[in-house]
Protein backbone atom coordinates (compact mmCIF):
# COMPACT_ATOMS: atom_id res chain seq x y z
CA UNK A 1 0.00 0.00 0.00
CA UNK A 2 2.84 2.46 0.52
CA UNK A 3 4.40 2.37 -3.03
CA UNK A 4 0.62 2.95 -3.71
CA UNK A 5 0.03 6.18 -1.14
CA UNK A 6 3.62 7.79 -2.08
CA UNK A 7 2.90 7.86 -5.97
CA UNK A 8 -0.16 9.41 -4.95
CA UNK A 9 0.99 12.42 -2.77
CA UNK A 10 4.92 12.08 -3.86
CA UNK A 11 6.52 13.34 -6.87
CA UNK A 12 10.35 14.34 -7.39
CA UNK A 13 10.85 14.62 -3.48
CA UNK A 14 8.07 16.78 -3.70
CA UNK A 15 4.42 16.73 -1.72
CA UNK A 16 1.90 17.41 -4.19
CA UNK A 17 -1.08 16.38 -2.35
CA UNK A 18 -1.36 15.85 1.23
CA UNK A 19 -3.65 12.82 3.02
CA UNK A 20 -6.67 13.10 5.36
CA UNK A 21 -6.16 9.62 6.33
CA UNK A 22 -3.79 8.96 9.07
CA UNK A 23 -2.59 5.44 7.88
CA UNK A 24 -1.79 7.67 4.78
CA UNK A 25 -0.96 10.20 6.15
CA UNK A 26 1.56 8.49 8.40
CA UNK A 27 3.28 6.81 5.23
CA UNK A 28 3.91 9.99 3.37
CA UNK A 29 5.69 11.73 6.97
CA UNK A 30 7.38 8.33 7.30
CA UNK A 31 8.91 8.84 3.88
CA UNK A 32 9.63 12.53 4.16
CA UNK A 33 11.46 11.99 7.30
CA UNK A 34 13.49 8.87 6.47
CA UNK A 35 14.68 10.85 3.05
CA UNK A 36 14.89 14.00 4.82
CA UNK A 37 16.88 13.37 8.32
CA UNK A 38 19.54 10.72 9.41
CA UNK A 39 18.98 9.02 12.57
CA UNK A 40 21.23 10.45 15.76
CA UNK A 41 21.86 13.82 13.93
CA UNK A 42 20.53 16.95 15.53
CA UNK A 43 19.17 19.81 13.84
CA UNK A 44 18.59 23.57 14.53
CA UNK A 45 15.02 24.98 13.49
CA UNK A 46 16.74 26.42 10.58
CA UNK A 47 17.91 23.66 9.33
CA UNK A 48 15.15 21.58 9.70
CA UNK A 49 13.19 24.33 8.05
CA UNK A 50 15.62 24.83 5.28
CA UNK A 51 15.43 20.55 4.46
CA UNK A 52 11.47 20.95 4.69
CA UNK A 53 10.86 23.78 2.36
CA UNK A 54 11.31 21.82 -0.88
CA UNK A 55 9.06 19.23 0.25
CA UNK A 56 6.64 22.00 0.01
CA UNK A 57 6.96 23.75 -2.71
CA UNK A 58 3.18 24.55 -4.80
CA UNK A 59 2.32 21.78 -2.70
CA UNK A 60 -1.14 21.55 -0.53
CA UNK A 61 0.88 21.86 2.64
CA UNK A 62 3.90 24.65 4.00
CA UNK A 63 6.64 23.75 6.24
CA UNK A 64 5.38 24.90 9.49
CA UNK A 65 2.64 22.69 9.13
CA UNK A 66 4.71 19.55 7.50
CA UNK A 67 7.05 20.06 10.52
CA UNK A 68 4.52 20.17 13.22
CA UNK A 69 3.12 17.15 11.93
CA UNK A 70 6.59 15.31 12.16
CA UNK A 71 7.01 15.85 15.49
CA UNK A 72 3.18 15.43 16.54
CA UNK A 73 3.49 12.05 14.91
CA UNK A 74 6.65 11.02 16.96
CA UNK A 75 9.08 10.82 13.66
CA UNK A 76 11.30 14.23 14.81
CA UNK A 77 11.68 15.22 18.62
CA UNK A 78 12.14 18.47 19.68
CA UNK A 79 14.22 20.06 22.90
CA UNK A 80 15.91 22.80 23.82
CA UNK A 81 15.49 24.05 19.71
CA UNK A 82 17.12 21.19 18.21
CA UNK A 83 15.54 18.61 16.52
CA UNK A 84 16.52 15.04 15.99
CA UNK A 85 14.67 11.83 14.15
CA UNK A 86 12.67 9.62 16.52
CA UNK A 87 10.95 7.74 13.73
CA UNK A 88 9.69 5.91 12.16
CA UNK A 89 12.31 3.27 11.59
CA UNK A 90 13.51 4.16 14.64
CA UNK A 91 9.84 3.89 16.55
Amino acid sequence: MNDQVLRRYVRDDRLVDFPARWTRKLAVLGHVSLRTFVPGERYDEKTVEERLVPWCAGGPVDHVALRRYLVDVGYLTRADGEYWMTGPALS
